[in-house]
């Protein structure tokens, strides 16, 4: 099964493919796209965000009426006597929304951060899981 848009969706955004924070800004704010991939297996799918340099207390991962959103905020960490003479690291909040179709167990979703990259792990429904139906012969 190929990546499947009735079970998720997403908007699609390749301008900085090689970044692994997205600048999404408009007229009044500035948040960025952390850099996502989405796996599939033959039981679950397994979503991949690049979040580099973010504690876990500042990333947030929710599931609200099929909308998985994974947002958090990259802080910068500075002392009262300090200031920076040259900064090159981006510190902006992020947020990353995927809608979650009938085929995702909504009950069952595993999170786990680990060297800079958030794991979701979102397993099938039992519904959605592909069965073997039994052929039974006509004469029998």
């Amino acid at each position: 099964m190929h990546w499947n848009s009735a079970v998720f969706t997403a908007p699609r955004t390749n301008r900085y493919p090689r970044r692994s924070f997205e600048a999404a800004c408009s007229s009044e704010s500035c948040s960025t796209l952390a850099a996502m991939t989405v796996v599939e297996h033959a039981d679950r799918w397994t979503i991949e965000v690049d979040v580099p340099g973010v504690p876990l207390d500042d990333i947030s991962v929710t599931l609200t009426e099929g909308m998985l959103v994974v947002e958090g905020e990259r802080k910068v960490h500075t002392s009262e006597n300090t200031k920076p003479v040259f900064n090159d690291r981006a510190f902006h909040k992020f947020r990353r929304e995927l809608r979650v179709g009938e085929g995702v167990d909504q009950g069952r979703i595993d999170a786990e951060l680990r060297d800079g990259v958030l794991y979701l792990q979102l397993f099938r429904s039992p519904e959605a899981s592909p069965q073997k139906i039994a052929i039974r012969s006509a004469g029998a």
